[in-house]
Parts: C-alpha cells; structure tokens; sequence
C-alpha cells in the first residue's frame, strides 16, 4: 500500500501540478491508469471556448492603431478617448486571458493533461513583449497549441509555426526576398520600410529550439536558405 501511494502522490506531483483533495486517493488504485485516461484525441481542454480568435484580436488592434494615428495628427480631435478605450479593452483582453489560463489549472481535475500542454505552450513560446503580441497569445495556446497536443508533433509544429502570434513574435510577418517585388514596393511606400528583406528569426529559432536542437548539424547557409523557403507566411487582413 506504501508503494502504491508513492506512486500516486508521483503521477499527481511529478507528472501533474501538485496534489489537490483526493486527487491522490483517485489515483492510488491504478497511477499509470489515472494519467492514461487523461490523453485524449481531440486535445486539450480550453480555457475560454468560444473566446475571440487571433483574426478578431489583430482586427481589434489594427482598428486601435487607425484611432491612435488619427488622434497624434490631431490632438485635438474626439479620437483621443477612443484610443484609451480600445487600448484598455485590448489589455483587459490579454489580462482575461491569463485569469481563466491560470484557473484552469488550479481546479482542472486532468493536472497532467494540462501541464504536459504548459510543456508545450512553453516549447513553443511567444513572449507578450509587445501590446500587439500580448492581444494574440491567448488565441495562439488556444488555437495552435491545444488542439494538437496529444497528436502528431508535425501538427503542433505547423500549427504553432505559422499562427499569426509566432509570426509576429518572431518578425516573420514582414519577411521577403531582399530583391522581390514585395521588398521594393514596401522600401518605395511613403513611410517605407528601409530595410525590408529577409529575416532569418524564425528560420533559426525552428531549427535551434523547436525541432533539431542546437548541438545538432546544421550551417548558416541552412538558416538562410530555410528563411528564403518560409517567405510568405505572413499575417494579412481578414478580409484578404
């Protein structure tokens, strides 16, 4: 009996994220068996269903933006109170985000399922560095990270790879050949981007952390040439 609840106070702390009331006591009979039937095909749970999507949050932002533009060339304008609105709406957003993240986890009766899923988020990371970022991270977990943990790692990696919050963490968004078409046009707009051309953060950041490692085999030339291939996975406008 000493033996069995050792291995229930390990699958519920080791494996889980710390022993609540009975949860012990509800994995004692089978411990291997209690962290077994928590994997399940269709992912894990979700902290907010039916919550905004990364689309409907970047939409949000860019219409933040068009308000805070109006109002420097014009601080005189109404526009002003807008833009404290839609940017107080935009952090309320990101702070319910982590509450209900945060809850889940604390009254969550599959404590495995959802930490092998923070493993994942986490391997994964983007970092809320920026407000724009921050409004999409949660989308991001909800819509690239759960739904694939416990299936294929080539999904969860394509998935995690091309949603809009990674794209924007990691600079991908504005990446273009240095001598296409796309990268001239954005150097000759009004206020162009000087330096348009290929960035290579993404690139290195799946081959270093997501997938090969870092000690594993792979040259600069790798880097780039892989940066060349993932042009195109951009963010654009919904109605686009």
């Amino acid at each position: 009996m000493a033996e069995r609840d050792l291995d229930a106070a390990i699958a519920v702390t080791r494996f889980g994220l710390g022993a609540k009331p009975g949860e012990i006591a509800a994995a004692r009979g089978d411990p291997r068996g209690f962290l077994l039937a928590q994997i399940r095909r269709d992912g894990a749970d979700q902290p907010q269903p039916g919550a905004a999507t990364a689309q409907q949050r970047i939409a949000e932002f860019r219409d933040y933006q068009k308000d805070r533009q109006a109002a420097k060339s014009d601080p005189m304008s109404e526009a002003n109170d807008p833009v404290k609105a839609a940017q107080k709406l935009l952090r309320t957003e990101t702070a319910v985000d982590f509450t209900t993240r945060a809850r889940l986890a604390a009254t969550t009766d599959a404590s495995f399922r959802e930490r092998w899923t923070l493993f994942w988020a986490n391997h994964f990371t983007v970092s809320a560095t920026k407000l724009q970022i921050a409004t999409v991270v949660g989308p991001y977990e909800q819509e690239a990270i759960r739904p694939h943990v416990f299936g294929r790692f080539e999904d969860l990696l394509v998935a995690a790879e091309t949603h809009p919050a990674m794209l924007l963490y990691l600079d991908q968004a504005g990446s273009v050949g240095p001598n296409s078409a796309a990268a001239v046009r954005l150097r000759n707009r009004p206020r162009g981007a000087r330096d348009a051309g290929l960035n290579e953060n993404l690139a290195r950041e799946i081959l270093e952390l997501h997938t090969l490692g870092v000690r594993s085999v792979y040259s600069q030339d790798d880097v780039t040439s892989f940066a060349k291939v993932i042009t195109g996975w951009t963010v654009v406008p919904a109605r686009q």
